[in-house]
């Protein structure tokens, strides 16, 4: 969304329906620059369980030109660049051209950093949009590997926190030599454009089983009535977590169960073909990393520190 005022406000917004795994709340998030700097943000579970993602997204876009209105009056009173309710409002004030709603690709959506699980690329590659750092400027990691080596008046905390900006200069590859940063820009793009891919495949996967109402013993009947029917009197189990959920955990009936469970693990054959492109794609990533495996990558900057001492973990326990 974009408000027409003399220093150019920009605000990402995106919500996670039903995400949060305890309660199925939705989980709104947004962040919101001025002049090009990052200035406002927030991510928290809305207050009500929204039944549906068109109310999930009209109650984050609500938040989110709340934020900016306060923003643009504050604005107005140091001399720069108005209040209603959910959708009422975002309509008002789309209507009245104060804000230009605009689409956004997955691929580039700041807010996700606010409501979704994202890899470590992928979190420095926002990070890096939202000017909070630049993890590929070779100077500032020039300076900072300097102060490891020479720092002898730091605190114990800035000795620590210098090597932890160190490895994650390094696991950005601002280290490596241009072709090689060329290469891993290339990974990075690849393995964006395919993970992207794997989840718009699973939003637009519409598969969906029947069962009769004597195979679906246990669940709630506020539940049954939410499902559709069909011709012959079978309900529609759509194999989405809002609604696999509730089956493997409430219905008594054991094939029921399993034909779902099955089912909803064998969504989105295609994605069998993306997943091995990525494993192979983040081997890549990893070894021109100079990591032996993605396993080591990803437990690199955790307290694991290694896969081989999880796998030891796994064993003695």
């Amino acid at each position: 969304m974009t408000y027409k005022i003399g220093v150019f406000t920009y605000t990402n917004n995106d919500v996670d329906w039903a995400g949060s795994p305890s309660d199925r709340r939705s989980i709104s998030g947004y962040c919101v620059l001025v002049g090009g700097y990052l200035v406002s943000w927030k991510s928290i579970e809305q207050s009500v369980v929204a039944r549906s993602s068109v109310e999930a997204e009209y109650r984050a876009m609500a938040a989110a030109t709340c934020e900016l209105v306060w923003i643009k009056q504050l604005l107005r009173e140091l001399k720069f660049g108005e209040t209603e309710i959910d959708c009422y409002f975002v309509r008002k004030k789309i209507l009245s051209g104060d804000i230009v709603t605009k689409f956004v690709k997955s691929s580039d959506q700041l807010a996700n950093i606010f409501t979704k699980s994202l890899t470590s690329p992928r979190i420095n590659y926002i990070c890096d949009n939202l000017g909070t750092y630049d993890l590929k400027r070779e100077d500032v990691y020039r300076v900072v590997k300097a102060l490891t080596v020479t720092g002898d008046g730091l605190s114990a905390d800035a000795k620590s926190f210098t090597r932890f900006l160190v490895r994650e200069f390094e696991r950005n590859g601002v280290n490596l030599t241009l072709s090689k940063k060329e290469e891993l820009q290339r990974l990075t793009t690849n393995i964006d454009e395919l993970s992207m891919q794997y989840i718009r495949n699973l939003d637009d996967d519409c598969s969906f089983l029947l069962f009769t109402d004597v195979e679906l013993d246990g669940l709630p009947p506020e539940f049954l009535k939410s499902l559709e029917r069909y011709g012959d009197g079978n309900r529609k189990i759509i194999l989405r977590s809002h609604q696999v959920s509730p089956v493997l955990e409430l219905c008594k009936v054991g094939s029921t169960r399993r034909a779902v469970a099955i089912s909803y693990g064998r969504r989105c054959e295609a994605n069998v073909t993306i997943l091995e492109q990525l494993i192979q794609l983040r081997h890549k990533l990893a070894r021109l990393l100079g990591f032996a495996n993605y396993a080591d990558y990803a437990t690199d900057d955790r307290m694991a520190k290694s896969s081989s001492k999880v796998g030891a973990s796994l064993i003695d326990d």
